[in-house]
């Protein structure tokens, strides 16, 4: 079960912006996850075994014994993959939105003792909670904001993932500065490299092309016929292969 702790505030947001500067910071609750952006996420997971493949990854590294907190949920899927392979689990998200989509979505599944839920309406940055494992999966930026509000969740492990994907909002693969900063601060740890496809299914090409523009902005990438799940009634499908950094980090406390 998830232990609690004392909230800390945050010694800088995740991605500083000027007082100016008329870009929302990403961490921001709400800012992510607009209707749309859901919409496109639970079609793609419908369609797709890619949150399975990730628990799996996971699972063949946490002993099933461990509790696990999952920081920046989102929708809950890997939280709730983990509960259904028998994980004291929970998750947690800033965005009001998504934790009440991940509690649409997966009704139903088994709750901790002690908890309200699977799912909590929580910042990793201020929450009370704490377990023996703390996840994150594209959530938070270690090599600059460090691994502080991490380690304060965490009883033995940090396992983060990262990707190597260039978008919108990521201009460059973080895995070597991610690697300096724990070299330089003293962490032990491991990283593996991983490869999954997350394919995002359309109704249409101008679908196609509204979502390669604001999620990648480019939208001209390629755009295939559906030959797969879900072909029927999405015709058209963006083949998003995500390449992943999984840094299994031993904390300090």
């Amino acid at each position: 079960m998830c232990a609690t702790v004392s909230p800390v505030r945050p010694v800088s947001p995740v991605r500083p912006v000027s007082p100016t500067s008329p870009v929302t910071p990403v961490w921001q609750a709400g800012y992510w996850w607009t209707p749309q952006k859901i919409d496109w996420y639970v079609r793609a997971s419908k369609c797709s075994d890619f949150h399975e493949k990730i628990a799996c990854e996971i699972a063949g590294m946490v002993p099933r014994e461990k509790s696990v907190l999952e920081v920046g949920c989102g929708l809950g899927y890997i939280t709730a993959q983990l509960a259904k392979m028998g994980y004291d689990v929970c998750g947690i998200d800033n965005d009001e939105k998504a934790i009440k989509r991940a509690h649409e979505l997966h009704e139903g599944l088994p709750r901790q003792s002690g908890s309200k839920g699977l799912f909590a309406l929580e910042d990793y940055r201020t929450s009370h909670r704490r377990a023996d494992v703390v996840l994150a999966v594209f959530c938070g930026r270690i090599d600059e904001e460090g691994l502080g509000a991490f380690e304060r969740l965490a009883n033995e492990r940090v396992v983060y993932i990262v990707s190597q994907h260039k978008s919108n909002s990521l201009r460059h693969d973080r895995t070597a500065g991610i690697c300096a900063y724990l070299k330089e601060n003293g962490y032990r740890f491991t990283l593996k490299e991983l490869t999954m496809h997350f394919d995002q299914p359309f109704e249409s090409l101008e679908e196609a092309t509204r979502f390669l523009e604001l999620q990648h902005g480019d939208g001209n990438l390629p755009v295939k016929k559906n030959e797969g799940a879900g072909k029927d009634q999405y015709p058209y499908v963006f083949e998003n292969e995500k390449k992943m950094s999984l840094f299994d980090i031993e904390v300090r406390n």
